[in-house]
C-alpha cells in the first residue's frame, strides 16, 4: 500500500506496463480488495492534483468515470461493437 501511495508519473513510462502481460496481470490482480483500493490511490491523486506545469489530466479506463472520478467536470465516453473490442 505504501508503494502505491509514493507512484510518479516517471514510474508508469515503463513499456513493460503496457503489453499484454501487464494487462493481464493486472486483471488477476484487480480482483483483490486490498490492491483495487491501493492502486486506486494514483489515478485519484494524478487527476485531482496533475503533475507540476500541468492544469488538468486526461484519464481512461473502465472505472475511471464511475469509481475513480465520478464527479469529475467532464467524462467522455466511448463505445465499440463487440468484434472491435474482441480485436483489442
Amino acid at each position: 500500500e505504501a508503494l502505491c501511495g509514493s507512484l510518479t508519473p516517471e514510474d508508469l513510462e515503463n513499456p513493460g506496463l503496457r503489453g499484454d502481460g501487464a494487462a493481464q496481470a493486472a486483471s488477476r490482480v484487480s480482483v483483490l480488495p486490498r490492491v483495487r483500493a491501493a492502486l486506486s490511490q494514483y489515478p485519484r491523486r494524478f487527476a485531482t492534483e496533475p503533475p507540476a506545469g500541468f492544469s488538468g489530466a486526461v484519464l481512461d479506463g473502465r472505472d475511471v468515470g464511475t469509481v475513480l472520478c465520478p464527479d469529475a467536470d467532464i467524462k467522455l465516453y466511448l463505445t465499440a461493437s463487440a468484434e472491435v473490442r474482441a480485436d483489442r
